[in-house]
């Protein structure tokens, strides 16, 4: 669920602050992020309930599990993962305005529609994940890539295009859920600090993707390149993922994606 709120943030918050941006600049939108912060811990602070910490777990154990080739490797399959789609959306504004041809009002809607389904693929994956987590990652990673391309090909014609952004979105935070169990799996003995490395791998390949289109729209390339680059990138994930994850954990008894990949 809480992979499921990162995607429902890109339905409201992304679209809202684009807008808002749009209206009074990019200045005020860290202001109003400032305040949302602040909220959040006052709500944690007042909702969140403590709990007993789990027999025998400890701060050393945790980081003995860090030890794990196994779980790095991991890591490295979602960084590598995830950046392809980064590619593509650090560039979606002007991708849509510049190429697409779209007017700089419909930013803010195209980016809610990406939002949905980033909500759809997250919440779909979690289900497939629960039957096989391993065949769920490489099966997004493939539909990432084959849906990074199709963007880069269409990018001219927006209807088309905005379709096939659609499946990266849905394709894209698909890979999370199945990434939470395979890090949790491959560092029994640290299962806390191992699932939070889902979101340092989701913030590691949102630099990276950003830092590839960068490059390549520096170098000179178009801004059809970043999804094409990101589709290359996608490509690279699903090699890896057949090359480095065990396939064996989809034989896992107890592990689910709904609770965030804890052993029942």
């Amino acid at each position: 669920w809480v992979m499921a709120g990162l995607s429902v943030a890109n339905v409201l918050g992304v679209p809202g602050a684009t807008a808002l941006g749009q209206a009074v600049g990019w200045r005020w939108m860290f202001v109003i992020v400032a305040v949302c912060a602040a909220l959040c811990v006052g709500a944690t602070a007042w909702l969140v309930p403590s709990v007993p910490a789990p027999a025998g777990a400890s701060v050393g154990r945790e980081l003995r599990g860090l030890a794990s080739g196994r779980l790095w490797a991991t890591v490295a399959v979602g960084v590598i993962g995830f950046a392809g789609m980064f590619a593509l959306y650090t560039y979606i504004a002007p991708l849509l305005t510049e190429v697409a041809g779209l007017e700089e009002r419909w930013v803010p809607a195209v980016l809610a529609l990406y939002g949905v389904g980033m909500v759809i693929g997250t919440l779909v994956s979690g289900a497939l994940t629960d039957r096989d987590p391993v065949g769920t990652l490489r099966l997004s990673f493939g539909l990432s890539a084959v849906s990074l391309a199709a963007v880069a090909l269409t990018a001219s014609w927006a209807p088309v295009m905005i379709v096939f952004l659609f499946c990266v979105a849905v394709s894209g935070s698909g890979i999370a859920p199945s990434l939470q169990v395979l890090l949790v799996d491959s560092a029994p003995t640290a299962p806390q600090l191992a699932g939070s490395l889902n979101h340092s791998a989701l913030n590691m390949a949102n630099a990276m993707g950003a830092w590839v289109g960068a490059a390549a729209i520096g170098a000179g390339a178009s801004l059809r390149t970043p999804p094409l680059v990101g589709a290359g990138i996608a490509l690279a994930g699903l090699v890896l993922a057949f090359l480095l994850v065990r396939r064996d954990v989809a034989a896992r008894p107890g592990v689910r994606a709904d609770d965030g990949g804890s052993p029942r």
